[in-house]
C-alpha cells in the first residue's frame, strides 16, 4: 500500500498473518491501525504521516524497523511479548511509550526509544495528568513523564495524589519537557532527586545561564545548589 495517498483504512481478518514488511503503510492517510495478535514481526512504519493510533497485537515478537517521523502518533503501547527493538526506532517522533515490560528486555537496543519518554510496567503503573504534566507512579514516588502544556511559567508540585494516596515527585524522565517551546520559567520541587538526560530540548524560551560551558536553569535559590548537579542539555 506504499504511497496509496488516498488509503484511509485497512482491516485485517483471520489469524494467519505473521509478518508485516517495511514501509507497507508509508505515505498513506491511515489514521488508526490495529494489528492482529497473530503478527509476530513488524517492519518499518516510518513516514506514516497521518497515523495517530496504532494497536500492536499481543503476539508481536520483533520490530525490525523504526517509526521515523510519525509525528501524529502521540502514544504507543508495547506488548510484553516484544523481544527485539532496533536502535533509534522513534527518531523524528514526539510520542509517549508505554512498555508492558518491567525494564528493557535484552533484545532491545540501548537507545531504542530515541530519548522519547517511557513508562515501564505499563499494566501496573498508576498515571495522572494534571496541569499538562503526566506523572507515573511505580512504587512510592512519582516521575514526571511528559509536559504537554503551553504555559509560560510552570511550578512542579512537591507531591501528587492518586486514588487518595500522595506520592513525592522525585524524578524527571528523559525529555519530559521536550519541545515545551512556550515555557520561560520552571519552578522545581524540593523533593526532586533525579533529572534524566537529555532534558529541555527545544525549550528555547527557558531562561538559563552558562558557566564553564554548562547550562544551568534559573531556579529558586533554595534549589539552585541541588539542581546544579543535574546539568541540562540545551539545543
Amino acid at each position: 500500500f506504499q504511497s496509496c495517498s488516498e488509503l484511509v483504512q485497512v482491516t485485517f481478518t483471520g489469524n494467519s498473518l505473521k509478518k508485516i514488511a517495511s514501509n507497507v503503510f508509508m505515505r498513506t492517510k491511515i489514521s488508526t491501525l490495529t494489528l492482529p495478535d497473530s503478527v509476530e514481526s513488524l517492519g518499518s512504519m516510518g513516514y506514516c504521516d497521518h497515523l495517530t493510533t496504532l494497536h500492536l497485537g499481543s503476539g508481536l515478537k520483533e520490530i525490525t524497523g523504526g517509526f521515523y517521523d510519525c509525528k501524529a502518533l502521540k502514544e504507543l503501547r508495547l506488548p510484553a511479548s516484544l523481544l527485539s527493538m532496533p536502535e533509534n526506532a522513534f527518531d523524528g517522533c514526539n510520542v509517549i511509550l508505554y512498555a508492558e515490560a518491567k525494564s528493557k528486555p535484552d533484545g532491545w537496543a540501548d537507545n531504542w526509544h530515541s530519548n522519547m519518554p517511557v513508562v515501564w510496567n505499563a499494566n501496573e503503573v498508576k498515571t495522572l495528568t494534571q496541569n499538562g504534566l503526566l506523572y507515573a507512579v511505580n512504587g512510592e514516588s512519582a516521575t514526571v513523564v511528559r509536559y504537554s502544556g503551553n504555559a509560560k511559567e510552570l511550578t512542579v508540585p512537591e507531591q501528587v495524589t492518586i486514588d487518595g494516596v500522595s506520592y513525592p515527585v522525585t524524578e524527571f524522565g528523559s525529555n519530559a519537557f521536550y519541545l515545551a517551546t512556550a515555557l520561560c520559567k520552571l519552578s522545581l520541587p524540593n523533593s526532586l532527586e533525579k533529572v534524566n538526560q537529555p532534558q529541555f530540548i527545544g525549550c528555547n524560551a527557558l531562561q538559563y545561564h552558562v558557566e564553564n560551558g554548562v547550562a544551568y536553569l534559573y531556579v529558586t535559590q533554595k534549589m539552585q545548589k541541588k539542581f546544579n548537579e543535574f546539568t541540562a542539555n540545551f539545543y
